[in-house]
This record gives C-alpha cells, structure tokens and sequence, in this order.
C-alpha cells in the first residue's frame, strides 16, 4: 500500500468514525438543544399569560402538550418561574408567586410519583392505595427516589461526556498509530 493510499485509509477511517459518533451521540446533543428551546418558548408563553388571567394547571399543561413538552418539564418551568420570582430575578412575577406556589401543588396532587421509575411507581401507587389516598405520608420516600434518580442521572450523563472524550482520544491515538506504521523511521 502506498503513502496516498494509506492517508486516504486513515482519513477515510477517522471521518467514517466521526460519522457514525453524530448519527449515534450527536443527535441526543441537537434533541437536548431543542428540548431546551422548547422550554424557554414555554416559559415565555407562561410569562405572557399570567397576567392577562388565572389558568387551571390543566389548562398550563394543554399549553406546555401544544408546545410539545412533557408535563414533568412545564413543572420544571413553573419552578424556574417561581424560584425567579422569590428571589427577585423576574419582579413582573412576584405578583403571580401564589398561582405559581398553586401550579406547582395541582402537579405534585395529580401526579404525586411523576419522574420516578416506572417499576418504583407501582409499588408506590399500592403504598398510596394502602394508606388511603394519603400522599403526604409517602412524600418523603418520593423526595429520597427523585434525589437517587437525579444522582444516577447525573452520572449518566458524566459518563457520556467520557465517551465522547474517549472517542476523540482513541481516534487520535489511531491516526498517530497509523503514522507511525507508515513512516517508521520519520522519513
């Protein structure tokens, strides 16, 4: 094989690879990119409406299904809504704090193990039918699963960004290899 040809084979190798990494990581960067857009264009739908009249949490979550996003994630909205009106980072929703503090009560009452393992829910719907529709006694155990789950996917998502360093790091330590098999003496 000649020096041209084995370049080409190395480049060849490295887009193909390089390729094959966006089909398979990059296009869960773009959905995340569009799923965060979607939720600000949510947000912002949210601001807009507050003041013109009180909407039932029903009503904000047709809004957030129109946007095309989960109720778990108008939920995370409306908290982000709220944390910046307490702490003053949006005065315009200081005077919606209490519709907000009820948006984000409707959620937890309607949908008390939202965000759970699906398996870990249907132990915790028999404990909520077992205490008599009491969920304030499993609001604990809740908080305990949603901060494990938080954790696991924290990490879940560390572990992707190692994938992806260790992909660029194998295909560099593979064109360096490729070099040096064909110049073996740095000619």
């Amino acid at each position: 094989m000649n020096s041209g040809a084995a370049w080409f084979a190395a480049a060849l190798f490295v887009v193909g690879g390089s390729l094959l990494w966006l089909a398979f990581g990059g296009f869960g960067i773009v959905a995340d990119r569009a799923r965060r857009a979607r939720l600000r264009e949510f947000g912002q739908d949210l601001r807009e409406t507050l003041p013109n009249g009180e909407l039932t949490w029903q009503q904000v979550a047709n809004i957030a299904m129109l946007r095309g996003i989960s109720t778990a994630d108008a939920h995370l909205a409306v908290q982000i809504l709220w944390r910046d009106a307490v702490t003053g980072r949006a005065p315009e929703m200081q005077a919606h704090q209490a519709t907000l503090e009820h948006y984000v009560t409707a959620y937890r009452d309607i949908e008390p193990f939202e965000g759970l393992p699906q398996p870990t829910r249907i132990h915790l719907e028999r404990l909520r039918e077992a205490l008599r529709d009491d969920v304030g006694a499993l609001q604990p155990l809740t908080m305990e699963i949603r901060e494990l789950a938080s954790i696991y996917e924290r990490d879940k998502q560390a572990q992707r960004r190692y994938t992806v360093w260790g992909f660029f790091v194998g295909v560099f330590g593979i064109l360096l290899a490729a070099i040096a098999y064909f110049y073996p003496h740095g000619r």
